[in-house]
């Protein structure tokens, strides 16, 4: 397929293509950070502790009366970060692994078993992205419920590999985050291609 663009003709194959798809796909979670980045702390403070944060008009209340302003974006650079690593390896191995695998079994299988085919290049797409996300994931859930913990990602990571270990997160998260993701964007990247 063919699409005329900004950098003249793109090939989905191309490499201009390719080096798209991630741009694009953190340029996507920029705007999605910001806006929603008033919710992220409140949900996990939510699970920690429905008692204290008992709906979301009365939790924006504690948390603001507890933390000021500051507490809606805690943890803000770590999610900004591990979301857009995860999104730019999720869409540019997506299509690099498309293309690999596609290119493996031939032009006659690959258009025969093109729904299995971009299956098994969403699942490796996402088995990379989300070793990309856990480290920022890790460190973001330290920072927004371990009080004192640090105040963000440039102070926060380095503690969080001293106190677990450089792979620290590898058991902690990486099992979560699979199981939570790995259905959807299967799913997902099958139907928009």
């Amino acid at each position: 397929m063919v699409l005329p663009g900004l950098f003249g003709v793109l090939r989905f194959t191309s490499t201009w293509f390719m080096l798209l798809s991630p741009a694009e796909a953190s340029a996507g979670v920029y705007f999605e950070q910001f806006i929603f980045s008033l919710f992220i702390p409140y949900a996990l403070y939510f699970q920690i502790d429905p008692t204290k944060y008992k709906s979301i008009s009365s939790g924006f209340g504690v948390l603001l009366k507890e933390q000021g302003v500051r507490g809606f974006f805690r943890g803000w650079v770590p999610t900004l970060l591990g979301y857009s690593a995860q999104g730019a390896c999720k869409f540019g191995f997506y299509e690099f692994f498309k293309k690999y695998y596609s290119d493996i079994v031939g032009p006659e299988y690959a258009a025969k078993y093109k729904t299995l085919i971009y299956l098994a290049g969403s699942a490796s797409a996402e088995v990379i992205a989300d070793v990309a996300l856990c480290p920022f994931e890790a460190v973001k859930v330290r920072v927004q419920t371990q009080p004192g913990f640090g105040r963000g990602m440039s102070d926060g990571f380095p503690k969080f590999v001293k106190s677990e270990g450089v792979l620290g997160w590898a058991f902690h998260l990486y099992v979560i985050i699979m199981f939570n993701s790995f259905g959807y964007l299967l799913l997902d990247l099958l139907w928009w291609d």
